[in-house]
């Protein structure tokens, strides 16, 4: 039997999804098959090629993902993909979202509200305005190079202006 290497078409995904949704009271349209462990639903689009249903109903309804976004749920319910209930945003935006809801009880901290800061302030301008190379610094202030190098890229303390 030969194996399926095609993907589906735009058209074959959206009448998949739509064939494969059961509308809920509140307007959901949960996927009706696979699930991921977090409850999203898992949609089969090729040989080995799976995606989120809520993220192929995002792309097909309203419009393409920008890059390092996230398509969150309004309506809170993960196997839901009618895409009223979606909107993209950053991890971040998602995280808040979620907190506000009382859905995730502590929302996490980053920078120098983080549990595990190991600069101060004057130590984040101290390596961001500093000619040293990075592993003189993160010897001089007795912290790792990895912690310097990402403080000065603005990977962490992004909330230190």
């Amino acid at each position: 039997m030969p194996r399926l290497t095609q993907l589906l078409t735009s058209e074959q995904i959206k009448e998949k999804l739509l064939a494969h949704r059961s509308v809920t009271a509140g307007g959901c349209w949960e996927w009706t098959k696979g699930r991921s462990r977090n409850g999203y639903g898992v949609v089969s689009i090729g040989a080995r090629q799976q995606r989120y249903a809520h993220r192929l109903a995002y792309a097909l309804f309203v419009g393409p993902i920008p890059e390092e976004r996230e398509v969150c749920h309004r309506c809170d319910n993960p196997p839901c993909f009618n895409a009223v209930h979606l909107f993209v945003g950053t991890h971040h935006d998602n995280m808040l979202d979620a907190a506000a809801k009382g859905i995730m009880r502590f929302p996490r901290a980053t920078g120098l509200h983080a549990n595990r800061c190991v600069l101060s302030i004057d130590q984040v301008h101290d390596i961001r305005s500093s000619r040293e190379s990075l592993l003189a610094i993160s010897k001089r202030l007795g912290v790792s190079w990895t912690a310097v190098k990402d403080c000065h890229s603005r990977r962490t303390y992004r909330d230190v202006p």
